[in-house]
């Protein structure tokens, strides 16, 4: 059990780890890309998450960036959180 355990451990962590070095890349590519094409606007949160293929017109107008911007904030601030509570729970 003990070893069925620890190969589910690496294998998450390692799967972890991809998702992160993956996201990474992408922002790369993604920096590149605004400043070959001179287009902030691939990094509104909607566009990056393709929600913009389901709703053509979401990336549309400075409203969109604030409240592309809003939900990065929020969604930083509970990962946050979760970070800081996650921790006391451990100790």
């Amino acid at each position: 059990m003990k070893f069925f355990l620890h190969i589910t451990k690496k294998s998450i962590r390692s799967i972890a780890y991809l998702i992160f070095f993956t996201a990474l890349v992408h922002i790369g590519v993604m920096t590149v890309n605004s400043i070959y094409f001179k287009d902030v606007k691939v990094f509104n949160y909607f566009r990056v998450i393709s929600l913009d293929t389901y709703f053509p017109r979401i990336t549309n107008g400075h409203l969109s960036d604030v409240i592309s911007l809003l939900i990065l904030v929020i969604l930083f601030v509970v990962f946050w959180f979760f970070q800081k509570s996650h921790k006391k729970i451990t100790k």
